[in-house]
């Protein structure tokens, strides 16, 4: 019965730390910062544009793993959280001239490719090479405005 106990008391601590701990990663990774600079007018969900099947990435050196969802339009790249990840991260609408791209890069048995985003940088975006070629083609064939 004591296990139960403290299981219970264990689920209810992280229910309740969740969102000063998401929102502290949102801080450190540099999201926070690119929110602010690059606010999105309009929630991920209402905006028009191609849907990528990108899901993953390394964000200022913090692992995202399957809560991105990234969105293409005429003017930028908007990049959102899914729930409950949201808390703290805005979505934000990056035009595509504060993209650039950075020499590659191994780390450790697999390939990742790196884009800075701002200028000056304000985060790293770190993607699978694969990831990467298919969000670097689109990068790279939108206008610059």
């Amino acid at each position: 019965m004591k296990f139960y106990y403290y299981l219970l008391i264990l689920l209810v601590l992280l229910v309740l730390t969740f969102p000063f701990i998401v929102k502290k990663l949102a801080e450190q990774s540099g999201w926070k910062t690119l929110a602010k600079k690059f606010p999105s007018k309009k929630d991920r969900r209402q905006i028009k544009g191609e849907r990528l099947k990108i899901r993953s990435a390394l964000i200022g050196g913090f692992s995202y793993r399957n809560v991105i969802r990234m969105i293409t339009t005429k003017k930028g790249l908007v990049i959102g959280m899914t729930w409950p990840f949201k808390i703290g991260h805005d979505s934000v609408m990056i035009p595509w001239r504060e993209f650039k791209e950075l020499p590659p890069a191994k780390k450790g048995r697999s390939k990742r490719r790196q884009i800075e985003i701002g200028r000056p940088a304000i985060t790293i975006l770190d993607l699978s090479e694969k990831d990467f070629k298919e969000l670097n083609t689109i990068i790279k064939n939108k206008p610059r405005l």
